[in-house]
């Protein structure tokens, strides 16, 4: 019987998304970690670590996990790589720099105030701005390097209202984490959207304005 632990989210990035396949492994198997200690020959603690999501393991150990599960050691070591790539190509490149830079001259925006969705949508272009306004390219690419999907048009509609609040979680979600936001951060931006979302007094006139600015 394999021991439950909470699922990781895939979406939460690269390192994540090799733990949540470790995970399926691991359940497909029906291995306990305790069973899995002698085949694999690292302790319970690092092969519970192994899938947690929290950061990436060694190859090393990588393999045996996998070689334990009797899973494909070359298609993970394959994806080993490619995220190690990931993780090390986001590290210098964005590393958050911009993010702190902007934190030690301006604090970030409270989104706990929003009533309405047009004053969600205006806080999130100020969440842009603190992250070092990036451009919507920019802000793709990061999502790119995290193993993420965030396409500009999407992204664009979103930040103006046009894209349905109900279809747009995981997008959001992505938003706010290449802008730099932790975990508890992005909780909490979340959960005031999802309190916001019914009222939509402020978005004609964000529409309207946004037209005008265009044509005129």
């Amino acid at each position: 019987m394999s021991q439950r632990k909470k699922p990781v989210d895939p979406t939460d990035g690269p390192v994540a998304a090799l733990a949540h396949e470790l995970q399926q492994l691991r359940q497909s198997a029906g291995l306990a970690y305790d069973g899995m200690v002698p085949l694999a020959h690292y302790s319970k603690t690092t092969l519970a670590s192994a899938d947690s999501g929290a950061r990436l393991p060694t190859r090393e150990v990588i393999h045996a996990y996998v070689t334990a599960c009797g899973g494909d050691t070359g298609y993970f070591d394959r994806r080993w790589q490619e995220v190690a790539e990931l993780v090390a190509a986001l590290s210098p490149r964005t590393d958050r720099a911009a993010n702190r830079t902007a934190r030690a001259t301006s604090p970030l925006p409270d989104p706990t105030g929003a009533t309405t969705v047009g004053e969600y949508l205006d806080l999130l272009e100020q969440l842009r701005r603190w992250a070092g306004h990036p451009t919507y390219r920019e802000l793709s690419e990061r999502a790119r390097l995290l193993g993420l999907r965030l396409p500009r048009s999407s992204l664009g509609d979103m930040l103006t209202g046009k894209r349905p609040g109900g279809d747009c979680s995981a997008l959001l979600k992505t938003y706010l984490r290449v802008c730099g936001l932790s975990d508890a951060e992005i909780g909490v931006w979340l959960d005031v959207r999802a309190r916001v979302g019914g009222s939509r007094t402020a978005l004609p006139l964000r529409r309207s304005f946004s037209m005008v600015t265009v044509t005129g």
